[in-house]
């Protein structure tokens, strides 16, 4: 039986995903999602924060949620103009939606811890060598990873954190990014994170021939 997070304050989250192992700033701006920080502030800064299936969805119920999201620790939070709270937060682990058990004041859920799958070790570290060789290529193709991002993957020698890390600057919708993150096995979400680079220097190799005509 996998480890249970119980009664756990919750931010619905529209057209992004968090992964474990990333640290990102969430800018809050719905009332209940507030409250849920103000709550996980007040206890152990942990909350949960899971991806909706429709953004235009305001008020979100369990329905309207993914099956899976990320247990996250709060490093900070920062009240902005306007209402809205920017917090700092931690990816920890994966987490599977169990039941939402509240949605007054603010969203409480229960969940359960999901570690990922680690296969055959000689397989692993081939995938893990192949993604950072196909980021590397196209980190220098598109431009948009600072030289510190670039760094820190090519250091990386965890195959899960380093699928993670890619997964996250990949420029992929949400619902691919969702995908990603439901995929348990490090093997599987290695290799179609190898298939979305590819897609992409071939993308930039079409841009390239066409930009030359």
């Amino acid at each position: 039986m996998n480890l249970l997070e119980v009664g756990i304050p919750t931010v619905p989250l529209r057209g992004m995903v968090v992964y474990p192992n990333i640290v990102i700033h969430l800018d809050i701006g719905r009332d209940k999602s507030i409250k849920a920080v103000e709550a996980a502030m007040s206890e152990d800064r942990i909350m949960a924060v899971v991806s909706q299936k429709d953004d235009a969805v305001d008020a979100p119920t369990v329905h309207d949620l993914a099956q899976m999201g990320t247990l996250v620790k709060i490093k900070q939070m920062l009240r902005l103009p306007g209402g809205i709270v920017r917090v700092l937060v931690e990816g920890i682990t994966r987490i599977r939606v169990m039941n939402i058990t509240s949605m007054d004041p603010y969203y409480v859920g229960d969940y359960e811890r999901v570690p990922s799958v680690f296969e055959d070790d000689v397989e692993l570290e081939a995938y893990r060598r192949l993604v950072q060789s196909k980021f590397n290529e196209w980190a220098d193709e598109s431009k948009s990873i600072t030289e510190d991002g670039i760094t820190r993957v090519m250091e990386l020698r965890d195959p899960c954190e380093l699928a993670d890390q890619v997964a996250f600057m990949l420029p992929i919708n949400n619902a691919k990014q969702q995908e990603l993150l439901e995929e348990l096995s490090v093997a599987r979400r290695l290799n179609m994170i190898v298939g979305i680079l590819n897609m992409e220097l071939q993308i930039s190799d079409l841009e390239n021939s066409i930009n030359n005509q």
